[in-house]
């Protein structure tokens, strides 16, 4: 479900990156997610897990944008 302060991008096979706008944190993005059309959760990172380990967490967003989610998957198998 995409909620109130969120900002929507479509990306590849018709999903969307969701992220918190300004109104919904003006203290910044904490996470990013990927829905498919329905609004179903496919994937999600939060701030911390891009603390631990920024190469591939980065390097999953890029490829999950480029390519949309195939399925939902765990995060730590993408």
């Amino acid at each position: 479900m995409i909620e109130k302060g969120e900002c929507v991008v479509p990306i590849a096979k018709g999903q969307f990156l969701v992220f918190e706008s300004y109104t919904g944190n003006p203290d910044g993005t904490s996470y990013v997610r990927f829905v498919d059309a329905d609004e179903n959760e496919l994937l999600f990172y939060n701030e911390q897990e891009w603390v631990e380990e920024p190469q591939e967490v980065m390097g999953c967003i890029m490829s999950a944008i480029q390519n949309g989610v195939s399925e939902k998957i765990s995060h730590k198998h993408f």
